[in-house]
């Protein structure tokens, strides 16, 4: 688990992340999560081609409503409207479902790196960071924002997309003031 003091340290070289992670920590003031009323996607500059933003009903019912143009050239297709839970490969979507009800359990946040494989066989690091956004009106779903880092051969991408996500090899959840897993579902 990592503090939200701490996180900026846990995120290394992933400029897009870092580049999310201010513009949050701004939309937050001294509250836990920022509210929609307070985001402004003007100060995500630069990361907002690989910023993903998702409403999250239920822990399996994750709908994306904006995905970066990064993301439409790397999966090949377009990925708004669509269940975020549908981009697991299927024998891992249980292991998703539980990331999100963790997700809506406390709420918090979390950094994430997996290794993507394309059907060329190049392989790709992805590192995320995903914090939530609480919605302007109580009891209506809650957001999650999320900023993508990719290293690697991005080349081929547009020969080469990918199908599916695979579930993260290494994932942290982030302790925004309301505590957090102590360990990845």
């Amino acid at each position: 688990m990592i503090a939200i003091d701490d996180c900026a340290a846990h995120l290394g070289d992933a400029p897009n992340s870092q580049m999310f992670l201010r513009a949050w920590l701004g939309w937050r003031g001294a509250d836990v999560a920022p509210n929609l009323a307070t985001v402004r996607a003007e100060d995500i500059g630069r990361a907002l081609p690989a910023m993903m933003v998702f409403e999250v009903f239920t822990a399996d019912n994750v709908i994306i409503r904006l995905a970066g143009t990064l993301h439409r050239d790397i999966l090949g297709r377009e990925l708004t409207g669509a269940n975020a839970i549908d981009l697991a490969p299927p024998a891992e979507r249980e292991q998703r479902i539980e990331l999100y009800r963790a997700y809506l359990t406390y709420p918090c946040g979390v950094w994430w790196m997996a290794q993507v494989v394309r059907a060329n066989g190049v392989r790709t690091t992805v590192h995320g960071l995903a914090l939530p956004v609480f919605p302007k009106v109580p009891g209506k779903a809650m957001r999650m924002y999320a900023a993508f880092d990719f290293s690697g051969d991005m080349k081929s991408f547009d020969k080469h997309p990918l199908h599916v996500l695979p579930v993260p090899e290494k994932l942290s959840f982030i302790d925004i003031g309301r505590g957090a897993p102590a360990d990845a579902p």
